[in-house]
């Protein structure tokens, strides 16, 4: 994982996070562990911005959406969106296939 500083514990000190003991620090050390890898995955396409590990690396899509409510909105209006695009189309003719990257079965998790 060749994210930010590579340790667990330097993610921690710049952040200023503190666990309240060991069995929820092990908790949130393997959510950060698979977020690295879904972040070098990502990376690893060659896009033209590149991830890190931020302040919200050890949570759960969930958590990080309990945060941020609007954000969950426009994901509803989102999906909504990508499945009306997948509907019967009215001339009969048959839609696109769908595409679905690793990190949309990442998320769908």
């Amino acid at each position: 994982m060749a994210i930010g500083n590579g340790s667990r514990s330097g993610f921690t000190h710049t952040h200023g996070i503190s666990y309240g003991g060991k069995e929820e620090w092990m908790r949130r050390f393997e959510i950060y562990k698979s977020n690295l890898q879904l972040i070098d995955h990502i990376n690893s396409l060659d896009l033209p911005s590149k991830l890190t590990d931020t302040l919200f690396a050890d949570m759960t899509m969930d958590e990080v959406m309990a945060l941020f409510p609007v954000m969950d909105d426009e994901r509803l209006v989102c999906d909504a969106a990508a499945a009306e695009m997948h509907d019967e189309p009215e001339d009969g003719l048959q839609a696109e296939p769908e595409i679905v990257s690793e990190y949309d079965r990442n998320l769908a998790l």
